[in-house]
């Protein structure tokens, strides 16, 4: 499991699994070990699992929920977290 820095970057995560699946789609095999565990198919959703997996989150909408949160302050995060 990789640890997300302090401010995690929405921005980089999508780059990071866009490359993923780039990176399998051309017989990589250390990319297509890293999306296996989560799918047989070489897919955009596939490859944003298996980032969001390989961050300690069981799915990519909770990740990206996670980095939102993240960037709020106070309040605004403690509401968005009890959602």
């Amino acid at each position: 499991m990789s640890d997300l820095p302090a401010r995690p970057n929405l921005d980089q995560l999508r780059r990071q699994a866009k490359e993923l699946l780039r990176t399998a789609k051309s017989g990589d095999p250390t990319a297509t070990a890293r999306i296996a565990p989560v799918s047989d198919r070489l897919i955009l959703t596939s490859a944003q699992l298996a980032v969001a997996r390989e961050h300690g989150f069981d799915s990519w909408p909770r990740l990206i929920h996670h980095v939102q949160a993240s960037g709020l302050k106070g309040i605004e995060r403690a509401l968005m977290l009890a959602d």
